[in-house]
């Protein structure tokens, strides 16, 4: 099937982009998408086709991790795609282990549609390779994620290396890949 896609991003919606691959439009699902994105532009976005009786997505991925998480989540009984995305698109894999330590369902449940029970059925699924994700606190590894994520949205390295001294790193990576954004797009 597919891995992933490299192409031009045409449209930004609530909840999905439009991709355009050798002049074909692809619907890519992906969990408030206009907060990472910007038009035209060149990205690479691995991708998870989704089929099931009347229901075909493409439901899309900055990195491999997230694409991992996201499989992993769908293989408990009660998450479907759209609770899976919304979950791999935060800081979950960067709070897993606390949550996972103190038996925490706090988290989990701010996410829409993820009650009790399911969350409960989220934290025993993981607690036993909870270990194999991985957390990465530190600045370094921030600026790898940072790195990584730019280049597979089609910016050069020589580009992302011009803005990382400007990037406050003290933050989610979600909001550090959001200024990025904003410090290239100004060029």
């Amino acid at each position: 099937m597919y891995h992933y896609f490299i192409g031009i991003i045409t449209e930004i919606q609530k909840d999905h982009i439009i991709l355009e691959n050798n002049n074909i439009g692809y619907i890519i699902q992906f969990y408030h998408p206009h907060n990472i994105f910007v038009l035209n532009q060149k990205i690479k976005i691995f991708l998870y086709f989704y089929v099931r009786e009347n229901i075909n997505c493409l439901y899309g991925f900055i990195n491999l991790d997230m694409l991992k998480l996201f499989k992993k989540l769908i293989s408990i009984p009660s998450i479907g795609p759209k609770s899976a995305i919304m979950i791999t698109n935060t800081d979950f894999v960067k709070q897993i282990k606390q949550t996972l330590k103190n038996n925490d369902l706090s988290e989990l449940l701010k996410f829409p549609g993820i009650g009790k029970k399911t969350a409960q059925q989220i934290l025993f699924h993981f607690r036993d390779n909870y270990f194999s994700l991985d957390e990465k606190n530190t600045s370094v590894s921030k600026k790898e994620d940072l790195k990584e994520a730019l280049n597979n949205l089609g910016f050069l390295n020589k580009e992302i290396e011009s803005i990382t001294n400007k990037i406050n790193f003290n933050q989610n990576l979600e909001n550090i890949i959001k200024e990025a954004l904003v410090f290239l797009t100004k060029k």
